[in-house]
């Protein structure tokens, strides 16, 4: 179960929304396995999704769309095989985020904001 500290900010960010606290609560509880945050203590607990990289560097970025499928990062559609092969530990979740930025932080950046407006 997650401390007090992240249940208020759960809460807070859920009414500055307009949504439920207990739908946030029960989402981010399902998604995140119970631990909210990666091993470095700050980088929210998820899932690069490769296809939506792809389609977000598509629409934003099409110079850098190139890059990403040479890296891996970057698939048009969501594929079982490949989406989540190298994710499996907070180490790999966090070296494909690295990966992700270097290609384009502008994409990542949404990531971020999260962080710094209290959602994570």
């Amino acid at each position: 179960m997650f401390s007090q500290e992240i249940i208020d900010a759960i809460v807070q960010a859920a009414k500055a929304e307009g949504w439920p606290a207990s739908a946030l609560l029960a989402v981010v509880e399902c998604e995140t396995s119970g631990k909210p945050f990666e091993q470095d203590g700050h980088t929210p607990s998820l899932l690069f999704e490769r296809h939506k990289f792809y389609s977000e560097l598509q629409k934003h970025q099409p110079s850098k769309l190139k890059s990403a499928i040479m890296a891996g990062l970057a698939i048009p559609k969501w594929s079982r095989n490949t989406q989540y092969k190298d994710q499996g530990t907070s180490t790999g979740r966090l070296n494909v985020i690295a990966k992700a930025r270097k290609i384009d932080e502008a994409c990542m950046a949404l990531l971020d904001r999260a962080e710094k407006e209290g959602y994570f």
